[in-house]
């Protein structure tokens, strides 16, 4: 039993440090102006951010930007943040990926929610390819500077 125990608890180890070994940031500035959405990989190996299809939301990296429309709907708008034509982008060890997006173009919106999501592809424990999807939400609601 005790084995079992230790074995156990030596798996559930490994996948917390394996988990601990890429940061994904989503943040706004103080002003709300600018937002950063940001990958920094800390694993031996390279780590991919897929862009994927436009068709399915669950393989794509993107910004979703809810607003409240003059009629009192609430509606979004998809901002890219792989500004390239390629699938993904790969993020050496030790690096980063950063996208800021501006708001400017968006100051008319009543903006009440930013959602990130990012959809990564990274090595295991086990040297296996797993891919995982990230969301990450900001509340503008809760935000007392708002900018729009």
């Amino acid at each position: 039993m005790k084995r079992l125990f230790f074995t156990i608890l030596i798996m559930i180890t490994c996948e917390f440090v394996y988990a601990q070994d890429y940061k994904v940031e989503f943040s706004i500035n103080n002003d709300n102006t600018i937002v950063t959405y940001k990958i920094e990989n800390h694993t031996n190996y390279k780590l991919a951010l897929m862009k994927g299809s436009t068709i399915d939301d669950l393989m794509r990296s993107y910004c979703e930007l809810y607003y409240k429309t003059k009629d009192g709907r609430i509606t979004s708008k998809i901002i890219d943040v792989i500004p390239s034509k390629k699938m993904g982008i790969s993020i050496e060890s030790s690096k980063s990926y950063i996208y800021q997006i501006d708001l400017a173009p968006y100051k008319n919106y009543n903006i009440i929610k930013l959602e990130g999501y990012f959809r990564i592809i990274y090595k295991n424990a086990n040297n296996e390819s797993v891919s995982k999807n990230i969301i990450k939400s900001i509340n503008m609601c809760n935000h007392p500077k708002l900018a729009y």
